[in-house]
């Protein structure tokens, strides 16, 4: 049997994580354009002036403006604030599993092998969990392995249906008469 190839991911933080996962900046936002537009209009009520006219004003509903904006970018754009990166090659076959052509495990000395795939092949997707809108990609795909008695985790990409019925079909069956290997899709 030949290799079977998977690009390895891991999640980087961006340069906004804790902006976009803040909660108090589009509080504080929406707070300020309804507290704002209350005092002009309570304002040109009273005296007759419009307070919009004035530059300062302007810039604060712009400033409250762009802080309630950033949850509506939290939603519709990157969800929590980070991207994946390209870590390197996972190779697998029946007798050994490879990491970017130099580390190499073989499969006789490994206590079990679990992969955990996301069953789908679109490459995003939102699910409404806990009131908390979730991004899933095609790379929430895990590998996990036991090795002389210490535990990897990595972290694939897999890139079509096919992709991964070759890897649930022919490869981890080849994979269960050499150790103890399972899958799940969720």
């Amino acid at each position: 049997m030949e290799r079977i190839a998977f690009d390895l991911v891991v999640f980087k933080k961006g340069i906004f994580f804790d902006v976009f996962n803040s909660k108090i900046i589009p509080s504080i936002g929406l707070i300020g354009l309804i507290s704002l537009f209350s005092f002009v209009a309570i304002y040109y009520m009273l005296y007759g002036v419009h307070l919009f006219d004035y530059f300062v004003f302007n810039f604060i509903g712009f400033l409250f403006f762009v802080m309630a904006f950033i949850q509506i970018m939290k939603i519709f754009g990157d969800a929590d604030g980070t991207y994946l990166k390209k870590e390197g090659l996972l190779l697998i076959d029946e007798n050994e599993i490879t990491i970017d052509y130099t580390t190499k495990y073989p499969i006789t000395e490994i206590t079990y092998v679990k992969f955990k795939m996301m069953n789908f092949i679109k490459p995003r997707m939102f699910v409404y969990t806990d009131r908390r809108i979730r991004r899933y990609t095609a790379t929430d795909n895990y590998l996990e392995f036991q090795y002389k008695n210490k535990k990897y985790n990595f972290q694939f990409i897999v890139d079509s249906e096919g992709h991964k019925q070759v890897l649930i079909e022919k490869l981890i069956p080849q994979l269960r008469t050499k150790t103890e290997a399972s899958y799940m899709i969720y």
